[in-house]
């Protein structure tokens, strides 16, 4: 009895270890998700996916589509777990922890906000992060068929930097796939950054530039710029607005806190520039919200104006008429009536209709005072944009973003290295041209121009400005048309202080109404002075990083470096272009002292600009012929006494290049055949008489 008892309870242990590992292996294989890739077979009865290359192509690998089974085991082994990095706790990046209801509440005056907020909603501009998305950028697309994308994506830098540059293969043999899994626009916009980033990688990434764009990578990029309505080609949406994430969830959206999701070589210099930008849109936004609520109580207190002229006009009217028909009674009845001593005039006056006071809560002191109260937020928004510019230096050298970052961001209008454009394999026959990435592609500097009154009216300048708005997306390009129907700041403060210049009028003010419009008017020229510093900060950059770098040494054909051209990334002659633009804010500024002090600034920064770029030149100079002296000297030993040579070559090259190029902090670059020295972040206190020069000329460096 005791016996068949034992032998029932290890059969049953037997079964349930059987169960047990049965179910463990049916798991196992539900969530090792679909098969990895395959070679195409090359059975004769094979039968293509309409979803995936034909057996015959040219690929030499094809993505097999995800299946319902597989779908979910796949996304969650690798879309959701996937998608985001980590984040981290950074105990020194700053971080609010107010609500979006403590942040309305620190606006002045918050009548009209809701329609205002709903206004910026219909144009998915946020309070908080103006043009940036309003929560960070999506890190990684979820489903199982991009992928290849992804992965391709990380390991962009990888290929890229291997010797001759190794990304054309891997990108030409891309499949085509389906966009029709992306959905929001959220998932366009990271496949937008993607399929841009392998197109210019395909067209500057090799010894020589190529006109073309494989079929894989020029198909679902025209498919989702289509959806997005903006052009197939790597801009300021993709590259900066689309591009980033915080290493804090909870920290703010600043330098100590931002990395890029993706880049071309992927170095702290490239990422720099990008942030950069990030920052300095993040930067501008607070100046968005205050901005319109101006516009809206201007608005107002306009309508109440017209509707209190009219109504005067009309009283005017009926008075008129009421005192001419009781005037013809009174006398009338004074002359039937004989009545003697009847003041007909006396009685006339008193039913005539006297004015009321301003209809509404408004009135023109306390509307100038909102206004002054806005333009105050607003500029100090613009000066935190110009601090974030100037700190460019900080961490992206002018001679790694000229020769590695530019020539990548450049496209294929307007550019001598492509003249005729790009052909989109499978899209179009013919070349096309686009223009490249631009800090003219934001949308937030044409808000600012367009809210302060600014206008650019050189046609060059225009038609360019305008161009660019093409490369927006789509809500930021109605956004601003929107903006420019209604604006009406300028035109508001020039007519409150045009009083100032009538000492009649102004006798007639208090004391508190005379100080209400200085400060009306001094607070919009200090918003115009401050666009105009971040304008002369952009000038200053430029000529740093990219005429200075020109003017040193016009890159060897066939390198990557002679891709760009000699033109901005987005196809202008430079400084042509842009101080035009920033004399255009300057001549806005009202107060006359000011103007001309204004203008003599601008002069300043202009020769300080070229002193930079003429400083940067020489030093390079200096550096590229001590160490061409150098070799020289070291190729003359050589051949007198080869052994000995050897030994004292390096002190030579040390002996050649001045003592400052010798501090532990420089580094030397050397690319097809010369040796440069790039200077990373020296400090400007080095004994040296000429980069001393250049940096107390910078207007970015401490």
């Amino acid at each position: 009895m005791e016996l068949s008892a034992f032998a029932f309870f290890v059969a049953g242990l037997i079964v349930s270890s059987a169960t047990t590992i049965l179910l463990f292996h049916l798991f196992e294989k539900g969530q090792a998700g679909p098969p990895p890739i395959k070679a195409p077979a090359k059975a004769t009865g094979e039968v293509a996916s309409p979803e995936s290359p034909t057996a015959n192509s040219n690929y030499s690998y094809r993505i097999e589509e995800e299946n319902p089974r597989a779908l979910s085991s796949e996304y969650t082994r690798r879309g959701q777990l996937w998608s985001r990095h980590a984040s981290w706790h950074l105990p020194k990046a700053p971080r609010t922890d107010l609500s979006r209801a403590q942040i309305e509440s620190q606006y002045l005056g918050n009548q009209g906000l809701d329609r205002i907020l709903a206004i910026l909603k219909s144009y998915n501009v946020d309070m908080i992060t103006g043009f940036l998305p309003p929560s960070d950028p999506l890190q990684r697309l979820p489903y199982a068929r991009y992928h290849l994308w992804e992965d391709l994506g990380d390991d962009l830098p990888k290929l890229l930097g291997a010797r001759l540059g190794q990304a054309r293969g891997p990108l030409s043999q891309l499949p085509v796939l389906r966009t029709d899994k992306l959905i929001t626009d959220a998932e366009l916009r990271r496949a937008h950054l993607l399929l841009c980033l392998f197109a210019h990688a395909y067209v500057w990434g090799g010894t020589s530039p190529i006109d073309r764009i494989p079929e894989g990578i020029a198909k679902p990029l025209c498919e989702v710029s289509d959806r997005l309505g903006i052009p197939p080609v790597l801009g300021h949406p993709s590259i900066v607005l689309y591009n980033w994430r915080r290493l804090d969830a909870k920290g703010e959206i600043c330098m100590e806190n931002l990395a890029t999701l993706n880049n071309f070589f992927d170095g702290r210099d490239e990422s720099w520039f990008y942030l950069i930008t990030v920052e300095i849109e993040a930067r501008g936004a607070p100046a968005i919200v205050p901005t319109l609520l101006a516009v809206d109580a201007i608005q107002r207190f306009n309508d109440e104006e017209a509707l209190r002229r009219q109504r005067n006009d009309f009283e005017a009217l009926t008075a008129v008429g009421q005192k001419f028909q009781i005037a013809e009674r009174s006398n009338l009845n004074a002359r039937i009536n004989g009545a003697a001593g009847y003041d007909s005039e006396s009685d006339c006056d008193e039913v005539i209709y006297t004015n009321e006071a301003l209809v509404g809560a408004l009135n023109r002191w306390r509307v100038a005072a909102f206004v002054t109260a806005q333009l105050t937020i607003v500029a100090g928004a613009i000066d935190q944009m110009t601090q974030s510019i100037l700190n460019m230096r900080e961490g992206c050298h002018p001679f790694i973003f000229y020769h590695r970052v530019r020539p990548f961001l450049s496209a294929w209008k307007h550019n001598p290295a492509m003249p005729k454009g790009v052909i989109y394999e499978g899209v179009s026959p013919e070349p096309m041209q686009f223009y490249g990435g631009s800090a003219a592609q934001s949308a937030l500097l044409p808000f600012l121009d367009i809210a302060l009154g600014i206008t650019h009216d050189t046609s060059k300048s225009r038609d360019f400005l305008l161009a660019m708005r093409d490369y927006m997306l789509t809500p930021h390009r109605e956004f601003l048309v929107y903006l420019d129907s209604v604006v009406n700041i300028r035109e508001f403060v020039q007519v409150q202080v045009a009083d100032l210049e009538n000492e009649a009028k102004m006798a007639s003010f208090s004391a508190d109404e005379k100080d209400i419009l200085l400060a009306l008017r001094d607070s919009y020229d200090a918003a115009v002075k401050a666009l105009q510093a971040f304008r002369s900060g952009h000038i200053n950059i430029v000529a740093e990083y990219i005429i200075a770098q020109q003017r040193h040494s016009l890159p060897k054909g066939g390198s990557l470096e002679g891709s760009a051209g000699g033109r901005g990334t987005g196809g202008t002659e430079l400084m042509s272009f842009l101080k035009p633009i920033r004399d255009d804010v300057v001549n806005k500024i009202l107060k006359d002292e000011d103007r001309v002090q204004a203008n003599i600034s601008t002069k300043d920064s202009e020769e300080s600009a070229d002193a930079v770029s003429t400083i940067e030149v020489l030093r390079q100079e200096t550096v590229a012929t001590a160490t061409l002296m150098a070799s020289k000297a070291r190729t003359k030993k050589e051949t007198v006494a080869a052994p000995v040579a050897e030994a004292a070559a390096p002190a030579s090259v040390e002996a050649a290049v001045p003592a400052r190029d010798r501090t532990s902090s420089d580094v030397y670059y050397k690319d097809n055949g010369r040796t440069e020295d790039i200077d990373l972040f020296h400090n400007a206190s080095a004994p040296t008489s000429t980069h001393s020069s250049a940096a107390a000329l910078s207007p970015h460096s401490e």
